[in-house]
């Protein structure tokens, strides 16, 4: 007989060997998990950008109110006096 069953009173049981949770499969398991975190992630990621790239139009921005500084002015406010 194998040594797998075990034979109490006519009838055979399957007797399979007890496994103790290890701390490496817990890693293991714990390691599953955040990988398949981080994957749900990125794609969600990826589907936001798609989404948002998708919506982008070329479009001419708005008019800039435009400034324009003569050198002199541009002079006195690089070189100010420090009393003013």
């Amino acid at each position: 007989m194998s040594p797998l069953f075990a034979e109490e009173s006519g009838t055979l049981d399957l007797a399979l060997p007890t496994q103790a949770l290890s701390p490496l499969r817990a890693l293991w398991g714990l390691a599953q998990v955040a990988i398949a975190c981080l994957l749900a992630a990125y794609l969600v990621g990826w589907i936001e950008d798609f989404q948002r790239v998708s919506r982008l139009s070329a479009e001419p921005p708005p008019p800039l109110k435009k400034v324009v500084v003569t050198k002199y002015e541009a002079w006195e406010r690089i070189y100010r006096p420090l009393n003013r």
